[in-house]
């Protein structure tokens, strides 16, 4: 019968922790091949005594094996990663995130039958997403694939399956990207990891196996059952919060993207993958040197979009640009609602509000009149503040600049409040 290993690398959040590791002992305990089964566990230096809780559970279920693993201090989280699948023996891994679970009616059993039928080196599947209200069905493709296996060797698999994860309803995870919805011989991952550079700031080595295993002529099983809850809490926060971690997604995702794919493919998924919120955040930050942010910047020269945003971002702590200045928003929607209250909060008073739709002249925004742009070009000493959804940015761009508004006369700023513009580090970080 085949062998499963369940890694867990795990940092600092002790009840997740338990919660995940209760839940895996029961169906263990509730299994036909429990020993079949394995816990594999790496602490990355957690500041909590795990060991004693690890050795609790240990005592509690003699007949399962629980492999430990703990580093003296924080060695990153890829390095916990490897670690949690280097000290396993499965045929199979499934790596799962210390605030994962497995869906309630989901057994290890129903696991390890589908392995044991299955001709696939990596079984990936959808997953719920908890957002702190409610589970949200998130598939790492087009929703109406059904079960089958995929071998991305052939054109019309490799075209079906990354056309597919551009579709609505596609995810980044369609690149396997997100951790713990993939199931995977552990030899691929031992022949394909040594490859990687695990103390680097990449945060995609995990993909790179993946992809390295599927695109050399392997298959993969696509399941359409969600097996996995991932407490999306925890991810957002991260993303506008952890500035470092940002930049390092940034230029993995971009570096990632472009060993695997090339032309109008690679174009798309940069698109769709180079996360706004991420690069505004990195943008955003006093921790993250400027030379990193050009180098950020000119990674994504050929993102249209995203190349724009760079040239004319304005982060908070430069709204002192705005100073004497007659500040005129670009669009009056939520998001332009949201970023004159941005700025008015930050101590600026903005008069006009520009929009295209002549439904809206000479009504009001809150106190803010809104003008047609031809009206707003004649206003003196005047700068534009782009407050419109990502996909419309160059559009508003391209139509400021054939008015004739110059480079500098531009700016763009994020509607979100990043977690760090007030509690920066003030050292600069160089990678």
């Amino acid at each position: 019968m085949i062998k499963i290993s369940l890694c867990i690398p795990t940092y600092n959040r002790k009840e997740l922790f338990i919660r995940l590791i209760d839940q895996l002992y029961e169906k263990i305990r509730d299994s036909s091949y429990a020993r079949n089964i394995e816990i594999c566990i790496s602490d990355n230096g957690s500041d909590y005594d795990i060991t004693k809780i690890i050795d609790g559970y240990r005592d509690a279920n003699k007949n399962i094996t629980t492999k430990f693993h703990r580093y003296s201090q924080n060695t990153g989280i890829m390095n916990n990663i490897k670690k949690s699948v280097s000290i396993a023996e499965g045929d199979f891994c499934l790596i799962l995130g210390d605030d994962d679970m497995l869906v309630k009616d989901v057994s290890i059993d129903y696991i390890l039958e589908i392995l044991y039928k299955t001709s696939a080196d990596i079984i990936t599947f959808p997953f719920y997403s908890y957002d702190g209200e409610r589970n949200n069905l998130v598939y790492p493709s087009k929703e109406t694939f059904k079960s089958r296996l995929f071998n991305l060797a052939l054109d019309i698999d490799y075209d079906e399956w990354f056309n597919n994860i551009l579709d609505k309803g596609g995810n980044s995870s369609g690149l396997f990207i997100f951790i713990s919805n993939v199931i995977f011989k552990r030899s691929n991952w031992l022949i394909h990891s040594a490859k990687c550079d695990w103390n680097s700031n990449n945060v995609y080595h995990q993909s790179f196996i993946h992809l390295k295993t599927l695109l050399g002529g392997s298959v993969f099983q696509y399941l359409d059952i969600p097996l996995i809850i991932r407490n999306d809490t925890f991810n957002s926060a991260i993303c506008e919060r952890e500035t470092i971690y940002c930049f390092n997604l940034l230029t993995g995702m971009n570096e990632l993207i472009r060993y695997f794919f090339k032309g109008v493919l690679a174009e798309k998924l940069l698109v769709q993958y180079m996360y706004l919120s991420a690069y505004c955040s990195v943008l955003e930050a006093k921790d993250i040197s400027e030379s990193n942010k050009k180098y950020l910047r000119d990674l994504c020269k050929d993102i249209k979009h995203m190349h724009v945003i760079g040239k004319i971002y304005l982060p908070t702590h430069e709204f002192s640009k705005m100073e004497d200045k007659n500040i005129i928003v670009f669009g009056s929607g939520f998001i332009g609602n949201k970023i004159i209250n941005k700025i008015i909060k930050h101590g600026y008073n903005i008069e006009f509000c520009v929009d295209n739709d002549v439904m809206k002249q000479g009504t009001f925004i809150g106190n803010v009149n809104i003008i047609s742009i031809e009206k707003s070009l004649n206003i003196p000493n005047s700068i534009y503040v782009i407050a419109v959804g990502e996909k419309y940015v160059v559009d508003i761009y391209n139509q400021l600049k054939d008015e004739g508004v110059s480079d500098e006369l531009i700016f763009y700023c994020s509607d979100k409040d990043f977690y760090n513009v007030d509690n920066q580090r003030e050292n600069v970080i160089e990678f």
